[in-house]
């Protein structure tokens, strides 16, 4: 039996069963065998033999060649090719021949080699008569190279040194959808304006990242314009009169003043949805900005006042972005925001504002208001925004005696909130709903009783960064849904009787913490991590069977102070007992002791 088990015994047994089962076969049963694997191996061989060396064909349809180091295109492609992946390379000419066997071929990936316009021959892409996608990206390329195919939907031509484009560099692309041209040497004078004019089924193009002064003429059915980091003062009016399929404007990271702008602008965009303006220099919000905008991006901008008008047709407007500008409370004019009926995002963080704005749109969900000089809250700041679940208004200047009683009674929906880097002294009083609250380098001294009891729905509760130096014992004993709590940077000197009986990530580093006792933790039989740094143990301070039976126990960081003579033995004796501890108690879960001097 011993000899069973012995794995050069065991494999001379596996050998003698398959002598048995091949001698004991029927002949026609080993030549049908035989046959079919002469026929795998003569097909595995067939498709080695088609893929051209240094390439990869993980298809009899797809040769990968990439980051091959290639200088010269394989003259050996499969004709049953029809993705074709040559990025990454060193090719720098295309010639007649390079295709001519390939007229199967949908995808080409050229992307990433040093080909320029006048070492790719006339007819190079005369066979690929079936090509859709094109990446001739990252070139050489200084215009767009002339007899492409017809076919092609997709082209991609960023990131070479093309500055000029004509009338006839795309004619009778006809079936082109999408044209990648960022990243390029483009200005408005050297774009033909008749470069677009034939391209009937375009949806897409993106001239990003050029040198643009203006946005050129471009097909009625366009759908998403990619305008960004240009050099764009002004829009025509009328420009886009006739893009009635236009969803998508990007114009972020432009020169854009509303002098360049007239209230004619925007005219014919009836099915816009996106419009980012952000990153310009607008003072104001533009006139006439089409209603059926669902997301305005206007942040980082100059804007000095919003008025009634700025906003008020905007009613299926979802995501209003007005955070890095100049706006300060007067001026807003009041009610600004409560036409608005479907926003649900307003970002307003730093600015200068001094309170809240007025008249919050009804079906506001999460309202960023931070880094701003609000100073109070009153009673009827969120009236008529019951709807709001994420409050974030860390860094303004909120002090308890600013918050008026019941000033976020009006917010039964509230579950995540924000007042960190404020003013407070003590825990306000929060809606029941909360579930995350931060409320860390305020100046917090103590925490009135009621104000964490009554959170029943409380998960996560951030203390830091406070000054703290003592808690009632069972102020957290109620708190039944918490998994994480965090009072690290305080000065306690003591820890309550009792932590949340579900917590899992606890955090008490930094504090005057001298002692930790058998009964420190027992309240918390699901802890999983535990941060004790920088506090005042030391090696006799800390029982050895603080951690007993928590089974899920993770980590514990932890180290001792003051330092003295015999540290050093102290210190691998402590490790000693609680390594061995850790045996003791924890089989069924590894446990990281963290033990620093």
């Amino acid at each position: 039996m011993v000899l069973l088990f012995n794995p050069l015994c065991t494999t001379l047994w596996k050998l003698m069963v398959l002598w048995i089962i091949f001698f004991t076969m029927p002949i026609s049963s080993v030549g049908m065998t035989t046959k079919m694997m002469t026929k795998d191996s003569n097909n595995t061989s067939e498709l080695h033999e088609n893929c051209p060396v240094m390439c990869r064909c993980p298809t009899p349809e797809t040769v990968d060649c990439s980051q091959a180091k290639l200088t010269d295109i394989p003259h050996d492609i499969s004709q049953k090719a029809i993705n074709l992946l040559l990025n990454g390379n060193r090719l720098s000419e295309i010639s007649d021949e390079c295709f001519s066997m390939c007229s199967r071929i949908q995808t080409l990936n050229l992307k990433g080699n040093e080909i320029s316009e006048e070492t790719i021959s006339k007819n190079a892409f005369y066979a690929l008569s079936n090509l859709h996608h094109l990446y001739l990206s990252q070139n050489k390329l200084q215009k767009i190279p002339k007899d492409l195919p017809n076919s092609i939907i997709s082209l991609n031509l960023e990131g070479n040194f093309i500055h000029e484009v004509d009338d006839f560099a795309l004619a009778q692309k006809q079936h082109l959808r999408r044209l990648y041209l960022h990243n390029n040497n483009i200005t408005s004078e050297s774009l033909s304006k008749k470069a677009f004019r034939r391209l009937l089924k375009l949806e897409e193009i993106t001239l990003s990242n050029n040198f643009m002064q203006a946005i050129p003429l471009f097909p009625d059915y366009i759908e998403r314009l990619h305008m960004e980091n240009n050099q764009i003062s002004g829009i025509s009016s009328g420009i886009f009169r006739k893009k009635k399929k236009l969803i998508a404007l990007y114009l972020q990271n432009n020169n854009l003043i509303n002098e360049g702008l007239s209230s004619k602008s925007f005219t014919g965009l009836n099915r816009l949805e996106y419009l980012d303006l952000s990153n310009n220099k607008l003072k104001e919000i533009p006139e006439n900005i089409p209603k059926n905008i669902r997301r305005l991006h206007l942040e980082k901008n100059n804007l000095e006042k919003i008025t009634h008008k700025s906003l008020a047709a905007l009613q299926k407007l979802e995501y209003l972005l007005l955070q890095y500008n100049n706006l300060n409370s007067s001026s807003i004019d009041p009610g600004s925001f409560s036409k608005l009926r479907s926003l649900k995002t307003l970002h307003m963080f730093t600015n200068n504002l001094e309170t809240v704005p007025s008249f919050l749109p009804p079906r506001l969900e999460y309202l960023i208001l931070l880094s701003n000089g609000i100073k109070k809250l009153k009673r009827n700041t969120f009236a008529g925004a019951r709807q709001i679940r994420d409050l974030n208004m860390r860094y303004n200047k909120i002090t308890n005696s600013g918050l008026e009683k019941g000033a976020f009674r009006p917010l039964p929906r509230l579950t995540t909130i924000d007042l960190s880097g404020n003013q407070l002294t003590a825990v306000p009083s929060l809606p029941r709903s909360a579930e995350v609250v931060h409320l860390s380098d305020n100046r917090i001294v103590r925490i009135p009783h009621k104000s964490i009891t009554r959170l029943s729905r409380l998960y996560h509760l951030v203390l830091s960064g406070n000054k703290l130096q003592t808690i009632a014992n069972d102020i957290f004993k109620d708190s039944i849904k918490m998994k994480i709590l965090d009072l690290s940077r305080n000065q306690l000197r003591t820890l309550p009787s009792y932590f949340p009986p579900n917590v899992e990530y606890l955090q008490l580093h930094h504090n005057q913490l001298s002692r930790i006792g058998f009964t420190t933790f027992i309240s918390s039989p699901l802890l999983r991590v535990v941060f004790l740094q920088e506090n005042n143990f030391v090696p006799e301070s800390v029982d050895a069977r603080a951690f007993h039976g928590m089974r899920f126990l993770e980590r514990v960081d932890i180290n001792w102070k003051p330092p003295s003579s015999n540290m050093a033995r102290q210190v691998r004796r402590r490790r000693h007992t609680l390594k061995r501890e850790k045996r003791r108690h924890f089989r069924l879960k590894k446990v990281r002791f963290y033990i620093g001097t």
